[in-house]
């Protein structure tokens, strides 16, 4: 493991998985338009005041 914290950065990750590179950006694309509706309705519910 290299101490320079720019080749940490940019060094691929070394998880071993079944998916491929199309799987993936999909599955990867789903989650974040999860997130950022899971991130809105915990916006609007914590400013709703009762």
């Amino acid at each position: 493991m290299s101490k320079d914290p720019k080749a940490r950065k940019t060094a691929a990750l070394a998880t071993p998985t079944d998916l491929g590179a199309n799987a993936t950006r999909d599955l990867t694309g789903g989650l974040n338009i999860l997130l950022a509706d899971v991130v809105a309705l915990y916006w609007k519910t914590k400013n709703f005041h009762w």
